[in-house]
């Protein structure tokens, strides 16, 4: 059972027929059933794409597009953001992107861009102020502003 716990913890992917393959290169006299019973015991359950994962909840609204047919042509037109956080070794940091999807604004140079889209947000937040109560907007808020 060890055995089976410190290779389901290496290869969580690992299900009854490929942990008992590995048990046998070990050198030890297993059948499958044997582990899959053990797997089942201590609870452990291969980790693999189960069917319809992309299904829709139930009520679950759907949001038109709303670009559709639309065409880009200039700067400031239409933007995207997004903001996620990257697991680091003493815990983790937020990475937040803006883009700005007109091509045309591509050919600046990155500080160009930095000091352009600091404008940007400066004026968003002067016109509608911050929305949310989450204190991660308001800390970057803080930051731009």
């Amino acid at each position: 059972m060890r055995l089976i716990d410190e290779q389901s913890t290496a290869c969580p992917f690992y299900g009854s027929r490929r942990m008992t393959e590995w048990l046998t290169r070990q050198g030890e006299e297993v059948n499958r059933k044997r582990v899959q019973r053990l797997m089942r015991v201590m609870g452990l359950e291969a980790i693999y794409p189960k069917p319809r994962l992309s299904a829709a909840g139930r009520g679950h609204k759907i949001y038109p597009y709303l670009l559709r047919g639309v065409k880009i042509e200039r700067p400031d037109q239409v933007w995207s953001a997004d903001i996620t956080y990257v697991p680091m070794p003493s815990g983790f940091m937020y990475l937040a992107a803006v883009i700005d999807w007109c091509r045309k604004n591509r050919h600046l140079k990155a500080d160009e861009q930095h000091k352009h889209l600091c404008q940007m947000v400066r004026g968003h937040y002067a016109y509608y102020g911050v929305t949310g109560n989450d204190w991660r907007l308001k800390w970057f808020a803080n930051q731009v502003v």
